[in-house]
């Protein structure tokens, strides 16, 4: 089993990296959207900033990657549970952007925890063949 954890070509903290910044998008993407009427719109690029600077100090602090990566996936958790507010909006009819929005994060969130689980399960396998 390789030592590394490769998902779509990219390792964890690059992974990382690459959904805090379609959080940072999804966020400035709804603001700018609804006229910039609510900074409640941006909280996805909120949760980008910590997520992309936990990767960053992965990259450059390996013995520190597990400790930094949990802490990056407890934010996908948190997209989780933000972003599932939209779910009753949605089911009740409302397709506003701040729904639409909240299930954009939840979807992000539930595939980057995903994957990340993935890479912890593969790192407990990896150290238990040494």
């Amino acid at each position: 089993m390789s030592d590394e954890f490769i998902y779509l070509g990219m390792n964890i903290p690059t992974f990382t990296k690459v959904v805090a910044a379609v959080l940072a998008f999804i966020g400035a993407a709804t603001y700018f959207m609804t006229g910039q009427e609510s900074i409640t719109a941006l909280i996805p690029s909120f949760v980008s900033i910590p997520m992309y600077i936990l990767a960053t100090l992965a990259e450059q602090n390996p013995e520190k990657r597990a400790l930094l990566m949990h802490f990056a996936v407890l934010l996908g958790v948190f997209c989780i549970a933000g972003g599932s507010m939209g779910v009753s909006g949605f089911a009740d009819g409302d397709t506003s952007a701040s729904v639409i929005e909240q299930l954009l994060m939840m979807l992000v969130g539930v595939v980057y925890t995903y994957v990340c689980v993935l890479s912890f399960i593969h790192a407990r396998k990896s150290r238990l063949e040494e």
